[in-house]
């Protein structure tokens, strides 16, 4: 079954004599040109549904009940940077365990200034697993009061609107506020702003639209340890964390008032991290996925027998158990005259730059390195 808005019926329509165990289409909004005998309307679709529900009053109560939680929630592809796109199966335990994890470490309810009301902005990709779990999933274990962002681009936009008490954010976020605010204030040292006035730093924050946001977490890449203390000195309480698709989001996480520069937080409740001898991170636990869809050979590859994922990132952690993420195992970049470099460090100096949209270094097996830049015609803010 496939349901699918009627702008991208054609799509579908295009490569439909290879999909052979296909039944049924499911379109969600009225008719289109072209439909074949199999379509359906999505209002057809809910009245079939009440008809059944009306039969029948216990209907969902068995239904929803037939569900374990080592059943098959969702699939989430990876990005794919690491090679072809894989097909990662979370369970209703990982998720569930994932949500619970997150108020246990970090209670929402406590942070909110509306009886306990969290108010977000939905902006991140729902086909990645940040934006399932934090927008999706986790709207639905606390009470929120979610508003839609409809194009990324607007985000700076919506804020003022919005001001949401909690902001789960990509570094690209942070890095763009913190370009345009350097280029409207004199000097924007954390120093210097932390010797602003309470007031005048409020203002700033209500600008953004961030004055009464509480929970600010970055995740999905490294973050600049210089843009963290910059809106920390505002008040924003920013922190890091650090997880993949394959640990249902995230498995450690800091909480507002424990930030450790350099660290993306500690381990989740019942979650195993260990660092190897070439130091690669393995994590264990509730939250690692169940393997690749219809993929054994990957699978036993990332989950060894012991059920420790091996994640490809490299860290250390230090005696109190906070995590710091170095690179990417296999992204390590060997010049011709045998020197390791990080290619994520270089880049991620040079898209501090307002006028840098993306970077990519190169230089394997040369003698130099060579950067690829794209440029942002957007300037420091996406306005």
């Amino acid at each position: 079954m496939a349901i699918v808005d009627r702008r991208y019926l054609p799509g579908l329509l295009s490569v439909r004599d290879r999909l052979p165990r296909l039944r049924e289409i499911i379109l969600i909004d009225g008719e289109a040109a072209g439909q074949p005998a199999e379509t359906r309307r999505w209002a057809h679709v809910l009245a079939e549904g009440r008809s059944m529900a009306a039969s029948d009053r216990q209907l969902f109560e068995k239904s929803w009940r037939q569900v374990t939680s080592a059943d098959l929630a969702t699939l989430i592809y990876t990005s794919g940077t690491a090679g072809q796109p894989k097909a990662v199966m979370l369970t209703h335990r990982n998720l569930r365990y994932y949500q619970q994890a997150v108020l246990t470490v970090m209670p929402l309810a406590e942070q909110s200034d509306d009886g306990g009301i969290t108010r977000m902005v939905s902006y991140l990709p729902m086909a990645h697993v940040t934006g399932r779990t934090i927008d999706h999933w986790g709207a639905m274990t606390r009470p929120v009061t979610l508003s839609y962002c409809p194009d990324m681009r607007r985000l700076f936009e919506i804020l003022p609107k919005v001001h949401p008490t909690a902001l789960v954010a990509i570094p690209r976020v942070w890095e763009k506020l913190h370009a345009a605010l350097l280029a409207s204030l004199p000097d924007a040292s954390p120093e210097l702003v932390s010797a602003m006035p309470e007031e005048a730093r409020l203002a700033v924050l209500t600008t953004l639209g961030l004055d009464c946001c509480r929970v600010a977490p970055s995740g999905t890449a490294p973050l600049d340890e210089a843009v963290v203390r910059f809106f920390r000195a505002f008040g924003l309480p920013l922190t890091e964390s650090w997880g993949m698709s394959e640990l249902s989001n995230a498995a450690t996480l800091t909480p507002p008032g424990a930030y450790r520069p350099g660290t993306v937080g500690k381990r989740f409740p019942g979650m195993e991290i260990r660092v190897t001898g070439d130091g690669e991170i393995l994590a264990r636990g509730p939250l690692v996925m169940r393997g690749y869809y219809k993929d054994p050979e990957r699978t036993l590859e990332a989950i060894d027998p012991d059920g420790r994922l091996h994640t490809g990132d490299i860290g250390s952690l230090d005696s109190d158990g906070f995590l710091t993420i170095n690179d990417r195992k296999k992204e390590l970049i060997i010049t011709a005259g045998g020197k390791n470099v990080s290619p994520s460090l270089v880049e991620r100096e040079l898209q501090r730059h307002p006028l840098i949209g993306r970077a990519c270094v190169i230089g394997d097996r040369r003698d130099y390195l060579t950067a690829l830049l794209t440029l942002d015609p957007r300037g420091p803010v996406d306005h």
